[in-house]
């Protein structure tokens, strides 16, 4: 699942908490790309604590703007 972030660090740790939250088949992984498009608030810094927890998560980050 990719998610696009811009400004989310309110709402990132809740979103992250439902998909973890849902079932899949034993044979299946989950694999979840955040794709942080620079925000200005600690949407990164929520993931990469939410990520320390959660090994099956990725964090992308854009350097620039890709809007």
């Amino acid at each position: 699942m990719v998610i696009p972030a811009y400004n989310e660090g309110a709402t990132i740790v809740k979103i992250l908490e439902q998909i973890e939250a849902v079932e899949l088949l034993s044979n299946l992984a989950k694999e979840v790309i955040i794709v942080d498009d620079c925000s200005e608030d600690n949407t990164a810094h929520a993931v990469q604590q939410y990520q320390a927890n959660h090994p099956n998560l990725s964090l992308q980050y854009h350097k620039h703007a890709v809007n």
